[in-house]
């Protein structure tokens, strides 16, 4: 970085350049800035393109420099998940965290809980589908969970009948 000397000198310098001296000193700035973002974009590219294990391997190249490596992994396209909590239950091997899981197991959420009432119904023993049914009115916002429990009764109902 210019201390402040340097930098006087180098303003009353491009200050002293004429019309086309200038115009070509632009020029080339705004060609090596070019340059610069393409070879930066290149890398990134060779970065995304290499397999998991050989960008690790670039990113622990310079020992000693954290900052170098968390910059290769983020180029590389690798992101930090936020941890999830714990799956309540698995239904058809999806891990179900919330109302949203329970939609992407069944296509909706009514489809959802149809699946689920009948498998309470006629796939598990008692004790085993209070605590699945349990499990699925922790899904449920709490404001809707005497709602949800009136159906899924309804829908248990209708399954042993």
């Amino acid at each position: 970085m210019l201390n402040d000397t340097e930098l006087d000198e180098l303003a009353r310098a491009v200050a002293a350049l004429g019309d086309e001296d200038a115009g070509r000193l632009d020029g080339a700035v705004r060609e090596r800035r070019r340059a610069k973002v393409e070879a930066e974009e290149a890398r990134r590219d060779h970065l995304r393109a290499m397999s998991d294990i050989d960008v690790a391997w670039e990113a622990i190249a310079r020992e000693q420099d954290p900052e170098y490596a968390l910059q290769v992994l983020r180029d590389a396209g690798f992101v930090r998940v936020p941890p999830q909590p714990p799956a309540a239950f698995r239904f058809r091997d999806v891990p179900i965290r919330t109302m949203a899981d329970g939609v992407a197991a069944s296509g909706s959420w009514e489809a959802f809980c149809d699946q689920i009432a009948w498998c309470a119904v006629l796939g598990m023993g008692p004790f085993e589908a209070t605590k699945l049914l349990a499990h699925v009115a922790a899904l449920v916002p709490e404001e809707m969970r005497d709602a949800h429990r009136a159906e899924m009764l309804q829908r248990l109902a209708r399954r042993r009948s």
